[in-house]
C-alpha cells in the first residue's frame, strides 16, 4: 500500500490492472475462459522481465537481473501464475521506489545547477508574450523585470537595473547593468527592467555550459555503489548454487521458488545507490551541492576545509 499510494494515476491504474490480473489468473473456479484470459494477460505482463534477464545474461552475464526472470519464470512453470505475477509486482514497485527517489534527487540537482525559469517574455510581433524557456530564440529580444531571473546570455539594448550575479560570479554585490553590458543567464535582476537581444539560449548559455561536466558527475557512481552492485551479482551464485542443492534433495519446484523469492541480493544492490541519492538529494535541499557519489565516500576522509572566496560564509551584506 505505501509504494502504490506513490504512484501517479497513470501508474497507480498500471498497478490496479496487474492487480486484477493476478486475480484473473488465479480464479480456476470462475471458469476455462477466465482461466485462460487472465493467464494470457499474466503471461503478457511478466513478459518484460523474462525478456530483461534473458538480455542481461547475454550482455552482463549472471546477475541480479536473470535471478529475477528465473524466479518470475519457475512460478509460470509451476502454473502458479498468481505467485509469478505476485513476485513481478513486488519487483516493480521496488524498482519504481528506486526510480523515484534517482529522478527527484535529479529534479533538485538540476534545479541548483541550471535555475532555469519555466517561462520568458519576449517581445514578437511588436508584442510581449510569454513563452515557454525552451522555445527562446537567438535574436529574441527578451523583457525582464525586477525579481526575475535572466533567461540568455545577450546584449542589453535598453533600459537599467541593479544585477545579481552571484549563481554565476559568487559576487552577492549586485552591478549596474545599462545598453550595451553583457547580460548572463541565471543572474537575477534585484531592480529595474531590461531588454536582451538574446545571443546565447538554451545548452548554450553560460550556466549550461558549467552544468554540463557537474551534471556528469553527479552520475558517477561511488566506491559503495560499486561494491554494492559486485557483491550482489556474487551473491546470485550462493543463490543459485543453494537453489540446485534444495532441487536436487528434494525434486520440489515449490521450494526452489522458495529460495529464489527470499534471496536478498536486489536489496544489497539497490541500498547503496538509493542511500547515495537520497543523501545527495538532502543536501541539495539544504542548499549544497554534492559533486557526485565519490565525494561523498571520500568526505569522512577531509581533515582541512578551504573556502575559496567571501560570500561563501558571509552574510552578503556589508557590515563595520
Amino acid at each position: 500500500r505505501i509504494a502504490i499510494s506513490m504512484l501517479d494515476a497513470a501508474e497507480k491504474e498500471g498497478f490496479l490492472k496487474a492487480g486484477g490480473t493476478i486475480v484473473e489468473a488465479t480464479a480456476g473456479n470462475t471458469g476455462l475462459a477466465l482461466t485462460l484470459v487472465g493467464r494470457a494477460r499474466g503471461l503478457w505482463a511478466i513478459a518484460p522481465r523474462v525478456l530483461g534477464g534473458l538480455d542481461a545474461l547475454v550482455s552482463q552475464g549472471v546477475s541480479v537481473e536473470v535471478l529475477d526472470a528465473l524466479a518470475v519464470s519457475l512460478g509460470v512453470a509451476r502454473g502458479s501464475f498468481g505467485t509469478a505475477l505476485t513476485t513481478d509486482l513486488m519487483m516493480e514497485a521496488g524498482e519504481y521506489l528506486e526510480e523515484t527517489t534517482m529522478r527527484q534527487s535529479g529534479a533538485l540537482r538540476q534545479g541548483l545547477v541550471m535555475p532555469n525559469p519555466a517561462t520568458a517574455r519576449v517581445e514578437r510581433a511588436g508584442a510581449v508574450c510569454d513563452l515557454p524557456f525552451e522555445q527562446v530564440a537567438q535574436g529574441d529580444i527578451v523583457v525582464v523585470q525586477t525579481g526575475e531571473a535572466v533567461p540568455v546570455d545577450g546584449l542589453v539594448i535598453a533600459g537599467a537595473a541593479q544585477v545579481n550575479e552571484a549563481s554565476i560570479t559568487g559576487e552577492s554585490l549586485a552591478v549596474t547593468k545599462e545598453p550595451g553590458a553583457q547580460a548572463i543567464a541565471g543572474s537575477t535582476l534585484e531592480s529595474g527592467l531590461l531588454r536582451i537581444r538574446a545571443e546565447q539560449v538554451g545548452a548554450a548559455t553560460t550556466t549550461a555550459r558549467i552544468a554540463a561536466p557537474i551534471r556528469g558527475a553527479l552520475e558517477e557512481r561511488s566506491a559503495a555503489e560499486k561494491l554494492a552492485s559486485a557483491q550482489a551479482n556474487r551473491q546470485v551464485w550462493m543463490t543459485l548454487g543453494l537453489g540446485a542443492a534444495t532441487l536436487a534433495v528434494t525434486r520440489d519446484l515449490r521450494r526452489l521458488s522458495s529460495v529464489f523469492l527470499v534471496d536478498y541480493a536486489c536489496p544489497i544492490k539497490l541500498s547503496a545507490p538509493v542511500a547515495v541519492r537520497a543523501t545527495m538529494s538532502a543536501a541539495v535541499a539544504r542548499g549544497i551541492l554534492i559533486k557526485g557519489g565519490p565525494s561523498i565516500a571520500k568526505l569522512s576522509a577531509a581533515d582541512t576545509f578551504v573556502f575559496d572566496k567571501t560570500g561563501t560564509l558571509t552574510e552578503g551584506r556589508l557590515d563595520l
